[in-house]
């Protein structure tokens, strides 16, 4: 039903109607889209928000709103991701090689969005140049950016190279933890960053500061079966007792599992139903 009525405010002119149509309509992705009505729901999201995220465009414009310029990083992520927009997918590539040459050639305040929306759908080249870019820079503005970006690449190959750097000892691990938050909080690599935390955890543990090793658990929050929650369970729970805030963390992300995995089971068809129309 909130997916229906979106068509009737996607294009107010007040920013928090928008923001809150885009919420929604971001809402769905990840556990309640069926692979096989993934190219259903790109098309509902572009048929409603593209033409005005198009508009709105990856760059400031003179004398625009403020309510346009803090309606753009979020709206466009949105549909350059969920809906797969080839323009905007193509402009963000553009400008974040750009960028690699030219630091002036994507706004401040659109940096993130640019070079993550390019990673996303990027090859081994474009990591590379990131990872080249992070080594030269000391902005902490720029690092931050591209910490975030190395975390948002989708072929699991590149994800695990992005992971693998926290461990590298070339970064500080506080830092870098923009790579494993970019990693498991995606659809497509959340089991790659699960089964990475796994494999790595007695190297990585050690390196955080104990009210850190908790947040390890929390990167399984976006698992949505049973038996992904009977995993984490398991291999978090001896591990965790005895750490700062560890069996809280741990008991926080065993109900974010189970909550998925109701919500699943209660709206999964429906909102298929709701998808096959597109």
């Amino acid at each position: 039903k909130a997916l229906g009525l979106l068509p009737r405010f996607a294009g107010s002119p007040h920013r928090q109607v928008v923001e809150s149509a885009t919420r929604i309509a971001g809402s769905v992705n990840g556990n309640l889209v069926e692979e096989s009505l993934r190219p259903n729901y790109q098309r509902f999201v572009q048929g409603l928000l593209g033409a005005r995220a198009r508009e709105l465009g990856l760059a400031p414009k003179p004398g625009e709103g403020q309510d346009d310029a803090l309606l753009r990083s979020d709206l466009v992520a949105l549909v350059a991701d969920e809906g797969a927009d080839p323009e905007l997918v193509a402009e963000a590539s553009r400008l974040a090689r750009r960028w690699l040459e030219e630091p002036s050639a994507v706004d401040a305040s659109m940096l993130s969005t640019v070079l993550v929306i390019a990673a996303q759908n990027g090859n081994a080249a474009l990591f590379d140049a990131y990872l080249a870019k992070l080594e030269e820079s000391s902005d902490r503005r720029v690092r931050g950016a591209l910490f975030r970006a190395l975390g948002a690449f989708r072929d699991p190959g590149l994800a695990r190279r992005a992971l693998d750097l926290t461990l590298s000892g070339k970064f500080d691990l506080r830092e870098a933890n923009g790579i494993l938050r970019g990693v498991a909080g995606d659809a497509a690599t959340r089991r790659v960053a699960f089964d990475w935390i796994v494999a790595n955890y007695d190297r990585l543990a050690p390196q955080l500061p104990e009210a850190w090793r908790g947040g390890l658990a929390m990167m399984a929050s976006g698992l949505c079966d049973a038996a992904a929650r009977e995993e984490t369970r398991a291999f978090f729970e001896p591990r965790l007792q005895g750490v700062a805030q560890g069996p809280i963390r741990l008991e926080q992300t065993l109900d974010s599992i189970d909550r998925c995995i109701a919500r699943r089971q209660a709206q999964l068809g429906k909102v298929s139903e709701f998808l096959r129309a597109y």
